[in-house]
């Protein structure tokens, strides 16, 4: 019953989190426009600080909760990681957004803010398919050995085969 709760508080957090992420620069985008900036500026940092920071934080506990209590050690798992990593990145990079639109520093350009947001969304597709698909994934750790990239020269073999002694 704990994981389920723990699964549904992370549900939510994440889709919190992925919300603030993808809304927060497009609303940055609208600064420029807006007849009362202190408004917008309060809403931004409010948004960022009481909605998205903790729903970031809750949902990497709730996560890594998950993980433990459910022993989860699959490959995908760990491509999981690596784009959670990215929408971490994605969350410090909203903090310099915020406080450059309104600070004393040139503004990010209209594109780069929506950039942002597409990059926030695209991880958050990306985290969304390996969570549902579960994708097997190449053991990449043999072509790590010395002398791999040779072999990969010289017997134009792929990476799915490094580290298998069939030849092609």
């Amino acid at each position: 019953m704990a994981v389920l709760w723990l699964k549904t508080i992370h549900i939510l957090s994440v889709s919190l989190w992925i919300a603030g992420l993808v809304a927060l620069p497009l609303l940055l985008v609208q600064a420029r426009h807006a007849a009362a900036q202190g408004r917008l500026h309060r809403a931004a940092r409010h948004a960022y600080l009481v909605l998205l920071s903790p729903a970031a934080i809750l949902a990497i506990v709730t996560g890594l909760a998950l993980a433990g209590l459910t022993r989860l050690a699959a490959d995908w798992f760990s491509l999981k990681l690596w784009l959670v990593a990215g929408l971490a990145v994605m969350h410090v990079l909203a903090a310099r957004q915020v406080i450059a639109t309104f600070g004393a520093d040139a503004a990010p350009t209209p594109n780069l803010l929506r950039a942002s947001a597409s990059v926030s969304s695209g991880l958050a597709l990306s985290v969304l398919v390996t969570v549902l698909a579960k994708p097997a994934l190449p053991d990449l750790g043999a072509c790590l050995d010395p002398g791999a990239l040779r072999q990969l020269a010289q017997a134009s073999v792929s990476l799915s085969s490094c580290g298998s002694t069939a030849s092609p």
